[in-house]
């Protein structure tokens, strides 16, 4: 029995409508994984769900499916962001991917006093992301924003949302027991780069009311790690 794939559509789907898909999915679908007329695909756009659809359409360049019946709604995560600075390129792709797959609405990639990677590639990383929630059965893409400054992320974050600044320096609270004590509510974590975050940034991020330092443990954890770890213990006390 061939297997049912799940597939990003690239575009918005409504039920019956048939849907071109981008030449980059039909190729896949139908040079690499072998699917032809008639053929199921479950197919996801980001926004309306999920909907089991039809192949009516396969050649080399264009795959045409047509959603039959939808199968879930959308399955939005807990209303968490990340904010972090971007390292080599092979551990950027691993945070973006841990970040789909636990969980999260918006993701801030930043530049600091000692980031060492300041060329973005947001595009790829997008990828990144698609790939992560076809991988794992879920069906909501979380928004991935350009490459900005911790000055400049800081004066546009929003007044309600508290931020938690996963501080290399501070040996409490642990950001379980700071979890685990206090609702936070809507809230963003706040990941620095290897090295840490300058002097002057620490003292203008703790000069911030909405800004709460917790401690990832006695560890220095490499900054993909120390993303999936402050996303899984957030996940651990708010998920339902």
């Amino acid at each position: 029995m061939v297997k049912i794939l799940r597939l990003y559509s690239g575009v918005s789907i409504n039920l019956f409508q048939p849907i071109t898909l981008p030449v980059t999915s039909s190729h896949y679908l139908y040079n690499v994984m072998r699917r032809k007329k008639g053929d199921k695909v479950i197919i996801f756009d980001g926004k309306s769900g999920e909907f089991e659809s039809e192949i009516k359409l396969a050649s080399r360049s264009k795959i045409i499916l047509e959603p039959k019946r939808k199968l879930a709604e959308i399955s939005m995560p807990e209303d968490i962001w990340v904010a972090f600075t971007p390292i080599k390129k092979v551990r950027t792709d691993f945070a973006i991917e841990k970040c789909t797959e636990i969980g999260v609405r918006q993701i801030f990639p930043l530049i600091s006093d000692h980031s060492t990677n300041r060329n973005p590639r947001i595009e790829k990383w997008k990828l990144n992301s698609i790939e992560a929630v076809e991988q794992c059965g879920g069906n909501f893409l979380p928004e991935i924003h350009m490459i900005c400054t911790l000055e400049n992320f800081l004066v546009n974050l929003p007044k309600d949302r508290k931020l938690i600044f996963c501080d290399e320096v501070a040996a409490e609270p642990l950001i379980g027991e700071a979890l685990a004590k206090q609702i936070f509510g809507k809230a963003c974590l706040l990941i620095g780069p290897e090295g840490g975050f300058s002097k002057t940034e620490r003292k203008i991020l703790l000069s911030r009311n909405n800004v709460f330092p917790v401690s990832l443990g006695s560890r220095i954890l490499r900054t993909e790690t120390a993303v999936t770890f402050a996303l899984a213990a957030w996940h651990a006390n708010y998920s339902i």
